[in-house]
């Protein structure tokens, strides 16, 4: 850009003063992740109301439920 340091800070500097933030957007690693894991949880709340509504969904008592966990976790305990 054709700025020296002094030049380049002293815009920043009052950038910030005048409009009380940075002049630039602030993206973390974590933010994204946040972000991706948000949409994977709604995409699914979706694919789970879409297959509530169905008619020919399979539904599973309270007690069958807990039994496959818990078939499911002893067979990863024993990996």
């Amino acid at each position: 850009m054709g700025l020296d340091m002094t030049t380049a800070i002293d815009i920043f500097l009052r950038t910030v003063l005048i409009e009380k933030r940075l002049p630039f957007e602030v993206r973390t690693e974590h933010a994204y992740r946040e972000a991706e894991h948000r949409a994977y949880i709604n995409a699914e709340l979706d694919k789970s109301m879409l297959e509530a509504a169905d008619p020919n969904t399979a539904w599973l008592s309270q007690d069958e439920m807990k039994a496959r966990l818990t078939r499911r976790r002893d067979a990863r305990s024993h990996v």
